[in-house]
């Protein structure tokens, strides 16, 4: 090793490669991360000659904006595309823990992320599917009869045939959709302004906090008579399938025919989608030979993809974008009506109801910091380590009861908090409390800062939280990922958004 290689400081991360064996395989390996630390070294260097002592680590250092955009101009231009992103990025990494560990005053450009772009819509392949595709298509549009099925069968091929016509017309075109169904299918139709829909249902398990494995279902069946329509809707997602005229003659047409229970099976439960779809496509076409519900399922979206605009194609083939509104925000949109928790006890001054607003505070700023870290004590057990989760509990609602001391922005973070512990966040449905503490160290600080700079949070406009939300990520550090402090005030702000009434 050489006396340069000494020279190279440990932040960088630049070791030269070892070769481990003979085959092949490693050889190339090792030439590659040969040609690659003699390429790194080579860009140190080039900044050594720019500023002394870049590349052995001196503290200090003071870099000119200049310096460090020719730098990164020069690499952009000369290094091979395929290489650009990690050697950009492993600069940056370097110059970040240089500002950290070594006090250096440098403008750090932002890393390089690369976006993997969407497979096409029509390959050659998928093309060439859509001939059995439209085989299917021109049998089912002549509107065939059941000529010959009563009872279960005509149900059968009733249901079948209009969940191919919502395939057909590009309106389900994920089978987790497909899935959700059968229990939209028995809940029946809703009709709104006109519009004929039915609402999709994908809900998270209720927690089961009960160690005891004989106990747990019996557990489970309780909590799910006993939850309120509030404590649904934080648990289960929602969407709207918006029916076509067709669409909506069939289904009308097998209520009339079957009525709206779904087909069973011998053990009673429901009979999967797949089966009363082959048997429908059975009956219009001998020569079907579909393999599964997800063949179908492609080259209806690579036909759609024909027809309907790349937005609506990419909404019906995913699961999880653009999720519905939730009953209840749906109802004030449509309806102008706000509801109300009757399950709740009303009389106390202190009880919080999903859209009561929160009482403003006399509290001075100064002290809210103080309230905040009262709060975050308050997520650990009386001895300094982890709380269990109804000690977590008992401590923010008793924070909670001490209205007077807490301001507007703490009273939220702690209802926040209080929220997560009970019911989990948008993705889990049950967090960790190390987890709702790590959350609320995230953003709650800077949140509780920067509000003090508002008059009242409850009259803030639009502007004033974008503004807000922009200082909190502002003032992130550089050791704190910039994504996850965003993550975190997505959180905050969709609690607002579903208990509070805001203008954000």
């Amino acid at each position: 090793m050489s006396d340069s290689d000494h020279a190279i400081w440990s932040g960088w991360k630049l070791s030269p490669p070892k070769k481990s064996t003979s085959d092949g395989q490693e050889e190339r390996r090792y030439q590659r991360a040969c040609e690659r630390y003699q390429r790194w070294k080579a860009i140190l260097a080039s900044l050594e000659q720019q500023v002394t002592g870049i590349m052995s680590g001196q503290r200090d250092i003071v870099m000119p904006d200049a310096v460090i955009a020719a730098a990164f101009d020069a690499l952009h231009q000369q290094a091979p595309p395929s290489t650009l992103k990690i050697t950009h990025n492993f600069l940056v990494k370097g110059l970040e823990r240089g500002s950290q560990q070594l006090n250096w005053t440098v403008a750090i450009p932002s890393p390089l992320v690369t976006v993997d772009r969407e497979p096409p819509a029509v390959t050659t392949e998928s093309f060439a599917a859509l001939h059995s595709w439209d085989v299917l298509v021109e049998a089912h549009d002549t509107f065939p009869s059941a000529a010959g099925y009563s009872g279960y069968a005509l149900r059968k091929w009733l249901i079948g045939r209009w969940l191919f016509q919502l395939i057909r017309e590009g309106a389900v075109l994920h089978k987790r959709h497909l899935e959700q169904l059968p229990d939209a299918f028995e809940k029946g139709v809703t009709l709104t302004n006109g519009a004929v829909f039915l609402t999709l249902e994908e809900g998270a398990p209720l927690p089961i906090e009960d160690d005891d494995d004989q106990t747990a279902d019996d557990s489970a069946s309780a909590d799910q008579s006993s939850e309120t329509p509030f404590e649904k809707e934080q648990r289960v997602c929602y969407r709207r399938l918006f029916l076509s005229p067709t669409s909506q003659l069939m289904l009308l047409r097998t209520y009339q025919e079957a009525g709206n229970a779904w087909p069973r099976t011998a053990a009673k439960s429901r009979l999967p989608v797949a089966q009363c779809l082959i048997f429908y496509l059975k009956h219009i076409d001998d020569g079907a030979s579909l393999k599964s519900i997800s063949e179908l399922l492609s080259m209806a979206y690579t036909a759609s993809s024909f027809d309907k605009p790349p937005l609506l194609n990419h909404y019906a083939s995913r699961a999880n974008v653009a999720q519905s509104l939730r009953p209840s925000s749906w109802q004030r949109l449509t309806q102008r009506h706000v509801l109300t928790d009757t399950l709740r006890d009303s009389s106390g001054n202190d009880v919080y109801l999903e859209f009561q607003k929160p009482a403003p505070s006399q509290a001075p700023p100064s002290d809210q910091l103080k309230q905040f870290r009262q709060l975050q004590r308050g997520l650990s057990s009386s001895l300094g380590g982890r709380a269990t989760r109804h000690e977590a509990i008992s401590n923010v609602e008793t924070f909670l009861s001490i209205s007077s001391r807490n301001g507007a922005m703490v009273t939220l973070l702690a209802r926040w908090c209080l929220k997560l512990l009970q019911k989990g966040g948008r993705v889990k449905s049950k967090l960790a409390v190390s987890s709702v503490k790590r959350y609320l160290s995230a953003i709650g600080r800077s949140l509780v800062a920067q509000s003090s700079a508002l008059d009242e949070l409850q009259t803030a406009s639009a502007d004033q939280w974008k503004a807000l939300y922009e200082n909190v990520l502002n003032s992130v550090k550089p050791d704190v990922k910039r994504a996850t402090v965003q993550n975190r005030l997505c959180d905050f702000h969709h609690f607002l958004m579903d208990t509070i009434t805001l203008s954000v």
